[in-house]
Formats: C-alpha cells, sequence, structure tokens
C-alpha cells in the first residue's frame, strides 16, 4: 500500500508540473523569436543595440552610439517594424489611456492602451508611437507600465 500512494504521489507531481514546464519553453522561445526578429531588423539598418527588451509580441532596442531606437511588433494581424531616429526627436513620453469604471467599492481606473511616444522637433510632423499595451487585445497587464517607464527613461537620457 505503501508503495503503490508513493507511486501515485509520484504521477500526480509530475502530472502537475509537466504543463508548467512546457508552457514555461514555449514563452522562452516566443521571446527569442521576438529578440530574433528585432537583431535581424537593427543589423539591416546598421545598428549595433546596447539595451533590448521583449514582452508579448513586441520588442524594442535602442544603438546609443546612432542615437536610435528600433520597435518591432509581430502580432498575427499587425506586423510593425519602427526605426525612430532620436537625433530628430524633441521628447518622448508615455500615453497612459485609462477610464474609470464604477464599482461598488468605488470607483477604479482601468488601463486601456500604453504607449511611448516619441515627438518630433519639427512641428509640422506628427508623433510616432510604439505600443506597449493594448487591453482589447491582452487580458491583463503585467509588467508593461515599469516596461514603458523604463524605456522612457532610457531615451530621455538619450536625448540628453
Amino acid at each position: 500500500m505503501e508503495f503503490s500512494s508513493t507511486v501515485i504521489g509520484i504521477v500526480c507531481i509530475i502530472l502537475f508540473f509537466v504543463p508548467i514546464y512546457l508552457l514555461s519553453r514555449s514563452g522562452a522561445g516566443k521571446r527569442k523569436q521576438r529578440l530574433s526578429a528585432l537583431l535581424a531588423f537593427s543589423e539591416k539598418n546598421g545598428l549595433r543595440l546596447s539595451a533590448k527588451e521583449a514582452w508579448n509580441d513586441c520588442a524594442i532596442g535602442i544603438d546609443d552610439a546612432s542615437k536610435q531606437v528600433v520597435y518591432v511588433k509581430n502580432a498575427e494581424e499587425d506586423h510593425r517594424e519602427v526605426l525612430i531616429d532620436l537625433k530628430d526627436v524633441a521628447r518622448c513620453n508615455i500615453n497612459n489611456i485609462s477610464r474609470e469604471v464604477k464599482t461598488s467599492a468605488g470607483h477604479q481606473r482601468v488601463i486601456e492602451q500604453i504607449e511611448l511616444q516619441f515627438f518630433p522637433k519639427k512641428g509640422e510632423m506628427t508623433p510616432v508611437s510604439v505600443q506597449f499595451y493594448d487591453g482589447k487585445k491582452q487580458m491583463q497587464l503585467s509588467d508593461e507600465l515599469q516596461l514603458a517607464e523604463k524605456w522612457a527613461g532610457l531615451v530621455k537620457q538619450a536625448l540628453a
């Protein structure tokens, strides 16, 4: 009886951890794909990224030497590759689009979209936005706001 209980316990533990392990490997593989797409795009433009990051279906990087930012989004319905020359950028801000929702505990703010906006030095040009979070496509906000703040800081350092 003790041996069969041990075997059943080990089988249950394996059945519990195998899906977690497979999901973890799948996520790491997708992250590598996004980073390789970012690196391919940056190499095509002659850039050497000093910092890079990937999340959800996006990746961003910066080349401090040439003062350029690259952004790649590889969603099924939306594929974007953006190259931003910081020499032409006056400032960079986070655009946090949110709305108020009435709940039983009062009002709660719900974030719908987070973007990093690059405003050009020439006023007649339109700002360039790169998306960090879209509430219509992603169910839950995770680290996107912190990532946007981090990258806004990196860009502001490069602009200084």
